[in-house]
């Protein structure tokens, strides 16, 4: 799978990281995109980037219990 980019946030993009062998890598992989480009556009501004880290915290433990339950409903019994 590509690196990502903002740009490339596309439906497509996101079924290809849901269906890929390691969907986890695909969401840290833009975690650490998202991160990256707030640190560029906050980086005079510490209270908001602090705000954005935190909410995008909330996000990706959100994501990850999403992804986990996914595997629990989808592994065999």
């Amino acid at each position: 799978m590509p690196r990502p980019a903002l740009s490339d946030l596309t439906p497509e993009f996101l079924a290809q990281a849901q269906s890929a062998e390691r969907p986890h890598l695909a969401i840290e992989a833009l975690r650490a995109l998202i991160e990256a480009e707030s640190r560029t556009a906050t980086r005079h501004n510490l209270v908001r980037r602090s705000a954005f880290s935190e909410r995008l915290a909330e996000l990706h433990e959100q994501v990850h219990q999403l992804t986990a339950r996914r595997r629990l409903r989808s592994s065999p019994r």
